[in-house]
C-alpha cells in the first residue's frame, strides 16, 4: 500500500479544502413573459407573474390580498371557537361569576316566554 513520503504543507491542504465551501450564484434566466422579464431559475415557475414557458401555471397573489385572507381566516376561526365554547355567548367579564351569568340567562329565557 503506497504511503506519502512527505507531509503536505498546511497551505497546500487548505488550498485543496477551500473549494468545498464555495458559494456560487445559480444560473439565472429571464421570464418568457414580455411584460414581466424577471430573473428566474431555469425550469422554475416565475414568482412574479406565475408563468412557465409562456403559460399561466399558478395564480400570483399580492401581499395585501394574502394579509386580508389571513385576517379573515383568523376571524372565522375565532368565531367558530367562540360558538363552540359558549354557543355564541361572549365570555363572562372579569368581575362576573358563572352563577351570576346563569341567573341572567334564566331571566332572559323567562322574558322571552
Amino acid at each position: 500500500m503506497p504511503v506519502p513520503k512527505k507531509r503536505k504543507s498546511p497551505a497546500r491542504r487548505d488550498r485543496r479544502r477551500a473549494n468545498h465551501d464555495k458559494v456560487t450564484m445559480p444560473p439565472m434566466t429571464y421570464c418568457a413573459n414580455p411584460e414581466c422579464g424577471a430573473p428566474v431559475l431555469p425550469h422554475h415557475v416565475c414568482p412574479e407573474c406565475g408563468q412557465y414557458r409562456g403559460e399561466a401555471v399558478i395564480e400570483v397573489v399580492s401581499e395585501e390580498e394574502m394579509e386580508a385572507k389571513r385576517k379573515a381566516r383568523k376571524d372565522r376561526a375565532k368565531a367558530a371557537k367562540a360558538a363552540k365554547a359558549g354557543a355564541g355567548a361572549p365570555p363572562p367579564a372579569k368581575g362576573e361569576k358563572k352563577e351570576d351569568k346563569e341567573e341572567e340567562d334564566d331571566e332572559d329565557e323567562d322574558e322571552k316566554k
